[in-house]
């Protein structure tokens, strides 16, 4: 039993991971091609780009980490989420 509860453990943590890592790179690559390639280096090479999604991808962690600090309450973050999500898409709606 105590085996079975072990292993249900790290499945819930396995996929919170996966699913941070992924977000993060998700995040990142997003800033590196749509702002950095398309507004503020046209003509960056594949290498430049692939520096700026490291960089990007500590950035983003250690902004997450502030963020995740500094909101020590799960529905307080949704709320803000939800804030955020309704005031970026409210323009594109009207």
């Amino acid at each position: 039993m105590e085996s079975l509860v072990v292993f249900f453990i790290t499945l819930v943590i396995a996929s919170s991971i996966s699913t941070l890592s992924s977000s993060i790179l998700t995040t990142s690559s997003n800033l590196a091609l749509d702002i950095y390639k398309r507004f503020i280096n046209p003509n960056a090479t594949d290498k430049q780009v692939v520096f700026i999604t490291r960089i990007s991808i500590i950035l983003v962690a250690i902004v997450g980490t502030l963020l995740a600090r500094s909101l020590p309450y799960i529905l307080e973050l949704l709320l803000i989420g939800g804030r955020i999500m309704g005031a970026s898409l409210s323009p594109v709606l009207l």
